[in-house]
């Protein structure tokens, strides 16, 4: 399949955008403007994992079309376990320097649960929600039914609804606390996928470009609404959140702009696009090995450019190990 340029130049700024949530930049008490300079840079980097969900459910639409459900379903969940083994035994590197095993076992003692749908590593979380997502589509598309997908469409949305009710909102009137954090599973992943699914299937994407900066403008500004009121309201502080409701509109929004295949979303940047999985997988190792030295430096030229330092040693690994036929499956 030709490679689409907007999506893969959206996918470039998506994963800075994931690295962003992790590097957690201008998280330094010393200075006012980098307090709220950490929110907004998080709080807008929020539609980046939805985003990847509903791209995932596009190509898998395509891809069973072409082949069938269970074709395309058991090739992409094999891909992803493989994936999900490979770095899972990755991050058992102390890349930080703590001795092995000990964080990845006292998580387990704390919460077994979530510790198995995250993996040794905590963003490896996205791996296992996606195989979640997958196979709960294939089930509902296998009903055969003419309303397979309305189904699948509701039972997402009620999963969703109580990912966010018992996760972002769970200290509100409407809340349910629970010991489980609801981003790990199929509660958010199966909506953003599912959307993607649904995308797939219009033919006619003139309008996709003006829609999703639209919807685009007023996801980013609803998202910070909604986490300010939780945060007024209910003291739920805003990078203690994942996904409130409005993240849906975020999300849809980008990913609309990266389908719509626009010239104006063309560039030369594009072509790293490929290499978004290996950032993905890696740079979480590169952020245990720096956050000694992030620890230290507080200067707002470094919060600046240490997610782009991390983006860009990320790139160059990725695109090395590329290079080698056995590793190629595990970066590109």
């Amino acid at each position: 399949m030709q490679r689409i340029q907007s999506i893969d130049l959206m996918r470039l700024i998506a994963i800075l955008s994931v690295i962003i949530i992790h590097t957690t930049p201008f998280d330094s008490s010393s200075h006012d403007t980098f307090y709220y300079l950490k929110i907004i840079s998080n709080q807008l980097s929020k539609f980046a994992v939805p985003f990847f969900f509903i791209i995932s459910g596009y190509f898998f639409h395509i891809k069973y079309l072409k082949t069938n459900l269970d074709t395309a379903s058991v090739f992409v969940i094999k891909r992803l376990l493989i994936l999900f083994i490979f770095w899972c035994f990755f991050y058992l590197i102390p890349w930080n320097g703590s001795i092995l095993f000990e964080n990845l076992i006292s998580r387990f003692q704390t919460n077994p649960y979530n510790t198995i749908l995250e993996g040794t590593q905590i963003h490896l979380w996205f791996l296992v929600s996606l195989i979640l997502s997958i196979a709960i589509s294939n089930i509902f598309i296998r009903l055969n039914h003419k309303h397979s997908f309305y189904l699948l469409s509701v039972f997402s949305f009620l999963l969703f609804i109580f990912g966010v009710i018992a996760g972002s909102w769970s200290k509100t009137p409407i809340g349910i606390d629970i010991n489980f954090n609801t981003r790990n599973g199929p509660f958010f992943s199966t909506i953003f996928f599912v959307t993607g699914l649904v995308i797939s299937k219009f033919k006619n994407k003139d309008n996709f470009f003006k829609l999703g900066g639209v919807l685009l403008l007023i996801g980013a500004s609803l998202q910070i609404s909604e986490s300010y009121f939780l945060y007024k309201k209910y003291n739920v502080f805003f990078t203690n959140t994942d996904y409130v409701f409005s993240t849906y509109i975020f999300a849809l929004g980008f990913s609309l702009l990266a389908l719509s295949n626009s010239p104006k979303l063309s560039s030369k940047l594009s072509g790293f696009g490929v290499y978004t999985l290996g950032v993905y997988a890696v740079h979480f190792s590169l952020i245990s090995m720096l956050s000694s030295i992030d620890a230290q430096i507080d200067h707002l030229l470094w919060e600046v450019t240490y997610p782009f330092i991390v983006l860009l040693i990320s790139l160059i690994i990725a695109i090395l190990f590329s290079k080698i036929k056995f590793m190629r499956r595990f970066f590109t």
